[in-house]
């Protein structure tokens, strides 16, 4: 009985099965049969086509794009508020234009008006009028998600109190690895700079990577270069208390060059405090404001213009046309008969975008000869034609205003070319730059023609200038031919760190012989007598820092200041040191700037320290921040006592003013957007010569702008 039940149920089951089956794949083959109405293949039409709002045709992912639908574009004549998928050889170009078209017409607007306004003033004499008002109250984001990113620190304190801390514990050290303990922070940092150009090039040298997965492909490149940057590190040990061979770096840079550098190096800076604004002041507004203030407290300078300086902004900066064009953050001031068009550096995932973008792109037209970075030329275009920079910028020229071009890292190769674009005028005053950090960006004899109007500065072993397609296809073969050395020492450091794990990390004290078990330094220091690689040439085109360069090179725990040109042997070599990552800092090349300057001139103590400004009022009310105008609490945890409003406030030392800690950066921790959770701001404190003052001691940022004349 039971088994004529059972075999009944399976008959039942085969059958169900069977019916099932069928229904699916004729389900699948009618979804299949769909082509697309572009490409013509067949697709799900249910999972893989899209409906173009443009022109409602079908289309699949591969001939489609992401753009936003204006009301012109769009078939039923209401656009959309996002960006949707229409079809990438018809409808996207169309959609392109018109998105580019009101980009630029909103822009060049309001930047017209204030450049206007501005000269207007100038002619008159009439005081500055108000541009980029300080914006209402900032709103906090209440909704689910911020909400739960808040409680993210109080839940794993609950993980802790519940027991689990251990389990917690054990999930950051197996997260880190060997990896962890052999990168430093700061290496890792360098070799995000170099990766995304490097493994292309470690790809056409002769595949070096044994992993195929992308990140574990990219955290061997990260290894293999630590080991690389060991054997180099070998070499510099070899000369030790060798006589030190002469580097002919060319002359002494005059110190009207460095007075420039001084000069303009405050500038290049404000872009970079603006983006430092953190919720709810990370908008637009805010950090047009911000900017605006820092303009004004650093020498009367009255902002025109300002985009893309928040954080809010730093996945937007890009024109939205097919393909979009991706630029940095800029800013327009002007004060008298000088104006400034400043430039950040990156900062974005976007901005590295640029860097990476490195084909060879042609600077006047399609038969120049002269040719740059073409990441950067278009960012530069795209300031000056889309973003509206170029109208304003001439318009202050015709009327005789000098114009500078300023920036930092990328900002500063993107500045160069826009002074080169700017400068294709004959009939308008000749445009300035004053780079520092400035990537090799542009070709050796474009470099040398720019030299009249471009000055850049690099310091030591800044590993920017140095990255180039040239650069790293040679950094790509010492790296292959490194292999050996390589997976020797990777195989015994694994081994080692296999034992301190097999120990829970027991300390081993001072037993240690520093030649057990070492490997012969002649396997290690391989880099600079390795052979190229045979039948491997890198066809990457030289790129060069742009215009005069001013190398700021260290000796001996001092500075000292080379006026010479891209062609320096050390700019056309990857340093792996220590300092390839810290030399980039800006604040590093205006340190070096001031030792310069305190080395050559040997100044006595010109000016006796300034008195702090009173923080309590006559009315017995507490003084805001002379730089934001702000509570000096805004930055704290714990707002409006007396005690709150004492901790919080600080005073420049080097002009008096009384500021808080976010317009006084020195490494302070201020309250983040949640529990528990703080943010760390930069140390941007620095030594007064002027005054005696040879510690770093906290300055206000348009003090800290303008250090190398204090």
């Amino acid at each position: 009985m039971f088994s004529k039940f059972t075999e009944k149920a399976s008959s039942y089951a085969s059958t169900a099965a069977a019916a099932a089956n069928a229904t699916y794949e004729t389900g699948k083959q009618g979804l299949s049969s769909v082509p697309c109405d572009r490409c013509g293949v067949p697709h799900n039409a249910l999972l893989r086509l899209s409906t173009c709002p443009v022109c409602g045709g079908r289309v699949c992912k591969g001939c489609s794009a992401q753009l936003v639908v204006p009301d012109a574009c769009a078939k039923s004549g209401a656009g959309s508020s996002g960006e949707v998928s229409v079809c990438a050889r018809e409808c996207g170009p169309r959609c392109g234009e018109a998105n580019a078209a009101a980009f630029r017409r909103a822009l060049a607007a309001s930047h017209a008006a204030n450049v206007t306004a501005f000269l207007e003033d100038l002619a008159s004499g009439r005081a500055a009028g108000e541009t980029y008002p300080r914006p209402g109250a900032a709103v906090a984001d209440t909704g689910a998600s911020a909400t739960a990113m808040r409680l993210a620190p109080l839940a794993l304190e609950a993980l802790k109190l519940s027991g689990y801390s251990d389990v917690v514990r054990a999930y950051q050290l197996a997260e880190g690895g060997i990896a962890a303990v052999l990168l430093t922070p700061t290496f890792r940092i360098f070799a995000e700079r170099v990766l995304p150009m490097l493994r292309r090039h470690v790809r056409d040298a002769g595949e070096a990577t044994s992993y195929k997965t992308r990140g574990a492909a990219e955290a061997e490149l990260a290894l293999r270069l630590y080991y690389l940057a060991c054997g180099d590190a070998v070499g510099r040990l070899r000369a030790c208390g060798a006589p030190r061979e002469a580097t002919r770096r060319g002359p002494a840079a005059s110190d009207d060059v460095l007075d420039a550098l001084g000069y303009w190096i405050g500038p290049a800076q404000w872009l970079y405090a603006a983006n430092e604004l953190r919720k709810p002041q990370h908008t637009p507004d805010w950090a047009a404001w911000y900017c605006k203030k820092l303009c004004e407290t650093s020498g009367g300078w009255r902002l025109l213009a300002c985009v893309g300086a928040s954080r809010s902004e730093n996945a937007r900066c890009s024109v939205p046309s097919l393909p979009k064009v991706r630029f940095p953050a800029w800013c327009l001031a002007a004060r008298g008969d000088e104006a400034v068009l400043a430039i950040r550096g990156s900062q974005t995932p976007g901005d590295w975008a640029i860097n990476s973008d490195a084909d060879e792109a042609p600077v006047f037209g399609v038969d120049s000869a002269w040719v740059a970075h073409g990441g950067i030329l278009r960012a530069a275009r795209a300031i000056l034609n889309d973003c509206g920079a170029g109208e304003a910028v001439d318009a202050l020229r015709a009327r005789g205003v000098r114009v500078t071009c300023v920036g930092h890292s990328l900002g500063g190769g993107v500045a160069a070319l826009v002074a080169t674009l700017l400068n294709d005028h004959g009939a308008l005053p000749r445009v300035r730059c004053y780079a520092f950090a400035t990537p090799a960006c542009v070709s050796a004899d474009l470099a040398a023609f720019l030299k009249p109007t471009v000055t850049s500065c690099v310091l030591q072993d800044d590993v920017v200038p140095r990255l180039s397609d040239a650069t790293c296809a040679r950094l790509a073969a010492d790296l292959v031919n490194d292999d050996a050395n390589y997976r020797a020492s990777f195989a015994k450091d694994r081994a080692a760190y296999a034992g301190h794990v097999a120990t829970l990390g027991k300390g081993e004290g001072m037993v240690h012989d520093a030649r057990e078990d070492a490997l012969p330094l002649e396997s290690l220091d391989r880099r600079a007598a390795s052979p190229t690689l045979s039948g491997r040439k890198s066809a990457a085109a030289r790129l060069v820092v742009p215009g005069l360069v001013v190398f700021l090179a260290g000796v001996d725990g001092n500075y000292e200041a080379h006026a010479t040109d891209g062609d320096l042997p050390e700019l056309n070599k990857v340093q792996l040191t220590p300092r390839a990552v810290n030399d980039h800092d800006v604040s590093q090349t205006a340190f070096a700037l001031r030792v310069v300057r305190a080395t050559r001139s040997r100044r006595p103590r010109e000016r006796p320290a300034p008195p702090f400004r009173p923080a309590l009022l006559a009315d017995n009310t507490w003084a805001p921040c002379a730089v934001c105008g702000s509570d000096v609490t805004w930055t704290s945890a714990v707002r409006g006592s007396d005690a709150a409003r004492a901790s919080a406030t600080h005073h420049c030392r080097a002009c008096g003013a009384l500021v808080c800690a976010f317009c006084a950066p020195a490494g302070d921790r201020v309250a983040g957007d949640g529990i528990a959770q703080f943010t760390e701001l930069p140390d941007k404190r620095v030594t007064i010569p002027s005054m005696g003052c040879l510690g770093r001691v906290r300055v206000c940022r348009p003090c800290g702008f303008n250090a190398y004349n204090l």
